[in-house]
């Protein structure tokens, strides 16, 4: 959150945030977001955060242990993030397509943190129009949420578009159909409203869709 508070720019450009960690997750979410990006004519911002070594200091009398080591793990930390960064940009940028990728502007934005904390912070201060990632990290197990998409999910006052792993390359690169699950709240309307704002673009079928208890009113 620092990060973001000392931050001297003023993104007024309208966005679309990719949160990466360079898994399956992360390639699907950012294609159909780069596909999303192209179609609203918007820019494309690809963020990671990676866990930097924390300076572990023991009190033991008025000694202080002190990992000599820390430095080093610090650059390779960061020095690793870059490689595997570089080599997920060029990997989707390859798979999509050089002017497609162009198209949407990418940015690119690599730091040391606490995913879930500088993600929120980055898409609230820019005002993201959308925030699209996978549905979990590399040790994710198949079919489940990860604890970072879940946190983002239901903190974010911004949309959120989780990507499972085994979406169809189709769907990624074209949809036709929205389901839209519905209690009648009054909140539907603002949903739908920033919903139909995305979906301007799209040849769609909405359909929206309430499920009521089997006794109930």
């Amino acid at each position: 959150k620092p990060f973001i508070e000392e931050s001297k720019s003023d993104k007024k450009e309208q966005h679309i945030l990719v949160p990466v960690d360079f898994s399956v997750h992360s390639e699907k979410a950012c294609k159909m977001a780069v596909n999303i990006a192209d179609k609203l004519h918007i820019k494309l911002i690809l963020i990671h955060c990676y866990i930097n070594p924390v300076i572990h200091s023991i009190p033991f009398s008025d000694i202080y242990a002190y990992d000599s080591s820390l430095l080093a793990k610090m650059e390779y930390s960061e020095e690793n993030a870059n490689k595997e960064f570089q080599k997920f940009v060029t990997k989707i940028s390859k798979e999509i397509g050089h002017d497609k990728w162009k198209s949407v502007s990418p940015e690119f934005i690599i730091k040391s943190g606490y995913p879930e904390d500088d993600i929120l912070a980055f898409a609230q201060k820019y005002h993201s129009r959308l925030i699209v990632m996978g549905s979990g990290g590399k040790n994710a197990p198949y079919g489940t949420l990860g604890s970072i998409a879940a946190d983002i999910m239901y903190n974010s006052t911004m949309p959120v578009m989780i990507v499972p792993e085994e979406t169809p390359e189709a769907i990624l690169n074209h949809f036709s159909n929205i389901l839209y699950a519905t209690n009648f709240d009054e909140k539907d309307f603002a949903t739908l409203d920033k919903l139909l704002f995305m979906l301007k673009p799209y040849n769609i079928k909405l359909k929206c869709v309430h499920v009521g208890q089997p006794h109930g009113d």
